[in-house]
């Protein structure tokens, strides 16, 4: 038997996941610029692209881009 509690955060959950999905298909019908959704979410999701682009640039600090790396590294038959 599920309690209210849990039945409360479901119904938040799909409430989210139908923001969400109605802002990616947004962007992929207007060419990835979003057309009706709220400034405060573009916004969010903006700072949230961007800490993940900071983050995988902080990890790939270092690495060598695959069309730089020396041809020898390569196997050859």
């Amino acid at each position: 038997m599920l309690s209210l509690p849990v039945v409360t955060l479901q119904v938040y959950e799909y409430a989210v996941n139908t923001i969400l999905l109605s802002f990616c298909e947004d962007c992929e019908e207007h060419d990835g610029n979003a057309q009706f959704a709220p400034p405060l979410l573009i916004h969010a999701l903006g700072q949230a692209q961007a800490h993940h682009d900071a983050e995988v640039a902080k990890a790939n600090k270092g690495a060598v881009p695959l069309d730089t790396a020396p041809s020898s590294q390569f196997i050859t038959s």
